[in-house]
């Protein structure tokens, strides 16, 4: 912790803050303190510091974009998610929020690694719930596999790995001795065509397609939707064209 944030937080504790100071080293924290530090304090102590903020940096000093930090950062602890942020925040910092945000909303307990459900829909539909909040919140698709271990009923799936906005690698490695059925991922809240997101893409259908191939038997993908729906797609790699299969309706 540096030495601006133990500042910080122990001046806006104080009965009457010396708002100046305390917003001075506020602003000058980097996001990946500045969000932890505006978390430790009450609801009202936040709302107090974001009007503070406005106030001394945007109405005194002029300092929009000063401010425009603070109150994004604000905003990602109340709200728990990215809704938006201005054009003139840094990616770095965008960054640090979904990182945050990642952290701070994970599973206190994952099943991921786990060879303990009964068939490969039980694990798909794990990996979603896990992970599906976290990729609506932090606006990026999420991605692993689903995996069989020797030839009995343990399935399991790998912990999820971070995409982008609108893709998530679909090669997830599966624990040794266990044998890759299904894809996993997740549609996030990133697409601008929202209809899009609430289904398999044709890129996901051929990918699905194309691993059931090289596999050797069929790989399932399992998505999870930015309203929350788990859906299934079934491949069907010997017939022609790009996509064929059928989607199935989990949750």
């Amino acid at each position: 912790m540096s030495d601006e944030r133990d500042r910080f937080e122990a001046e806006v504790r104080r009965p009457q803050p010396d708002w100046d100071t305390a917003i001075d080293k506020l602003s000058s924290l980097a996001m990946f303190e500045m969000l932890p530090s505006l978390t430790s304090l009450q609801p009202a102590s936040r709302t107090e510091v974001v009007q503070q903020a406005r106030r001394i940096l945007a109405s005194v000093r002029g300092w929009q974009g000063a401010c425009d930090r603070i109150e994004f950062a604000a905003d990602v602890i109340t709200d728990q998610r990215l809704t938006s942020w201005p054009g003139s925040l840094p990616d770095e910092q965008v960054e640090d929020a979904r990182n945050f945000l990642i952290n701070l909303l994970r599973p206190a307990s994952s099943q991921a690694g786990r060879a303990g459900f009964p068939n490969a829909d039980a694990a798909g539909i794990a990996a979603i719930q896990e992970v599906n909040p976290i990729s609506i919140a932090v606006k990026l698709e999420f991605s692993g596999s689903v995996f069989q271990r020797g030839r009995g009923t343990f399935f399991g799936f790998t912990p999820p790995k971070k995409g982008e906005t609108t893709a998530s690698d679909p090669n997830v490695p599966v624990p040794a001795g266990t044998t890759k059925v299904a894809i996993y991922h997740t549609h996030g809240t990133g697409y601008q065509n929202s209809s899009a997101a609430e289904s398999f893409s044709v890129e996901d259908r051929e990918i699905c397609k194309q691993q059931s191939k090289r596999s050797g038997h069929l790989v399932f993908n399992y998505l999870g939707t930015p309203s929350g729906r788990i859906l299934k797609f079934v491949p069907r790699p010997n017939e022609a064209g790009i996509g064929n299969g059928s989607i199935v309706p989990l949750r």
